[in-house]
């Protein structure tokens, strides 16, 4: 009688679960060498299977990125600097801020709510370089004009309202003097008269013209 096993000759040509039954069924199965699954070219202990990267942890291992993955592009320029309402601009081309001169007069809260109601990322200018100062100062003519300094939390220690710090200061000689200390001076202007366009601390509740800048 011609032995079962030898039908493992041709179990290839039938269906897989076709041939794993009839092999269970002879008792062949024992006989039958374990397959090799790794893929031709590909060695079982060094090589990653296509498409994957080794794993450097035990685990498994990472896909490779997506061909096709879309790199975002570059962030978009700034918006330009727009006049309105008769103001009159300047942009600074390295940063993209925009500074914005009104030459209706404020006191300094409703001129830091003026600023901050004109556009997003707007505020009272913080002149925190020789450069801001004298961009600012090209657009303010002869006129005093409120900045975002001030020192209402702890007299005699200005700060920006951003809270940016800088070492840069552009004070009037005898600057800040709070009044004489006669009356509170909490906020500053810029371009103080007689003062070759130094700053120069004054009232909150005065009014004068203001700077906004906006960031990016």
């Amino acid at each position: 009688m011609q032995n079962p096993c030898a039908m493992r000759n041709f179990s290839f040509a039938l269906t897989m679960s076709a041939a794993t039954s009839l092999l269970l069924a002879t008792g062949c199965m024992s006989e039958l060498e374990p397959l090799d699954a790794t893929p031709p070219g590909v060695s079982p202990d060094t090589d990653s299977l296509p498409g994957s990267q080794p794993a450097t942890d035990g685990g498994t291992a990472a896909p490779l990125p997506d061909a096709h993955v879309v790199v975002p592009d570059a962030a978009p320029p700034p918006p330009p600097c727009m006049a309105m309402n008769g103001n009159t601009v300047t942009q600074d081309p390295l940063t993209g801020h925009c500074y914005m001169f009104f030459d209706r007069l404020k006191q300094e809260e409703d001129a830091r709510n003026a600023c901050a109601a004109y556009a997003p990322s707007t505020h009272l200018a913080t002149l925190t370089s020789q450069t801001e100062q004298d961009r600012v100062r090209a657009i303010l003519g002869e006129t005093e004009a409120w900045i975002g300094y001030g020192d209402a939390l702890n007299e005699g220690s200005f700060v920006w309202l951003t809270g940016e710090t800088s070492a840069f200061t552009w004070w009037a000689p005898d600057e800040p003097n709070n009044g004489g200390n006669v009356v509170e001076e909490d906020c500053t202007v810029t371009n103080a008269q007689g003062t070759d366009g130094k700053w120069d601390d004054r009232a909150c509740t005065m009014t004068y013209a203001y700077v906004c800048e906006r960031d990016r």
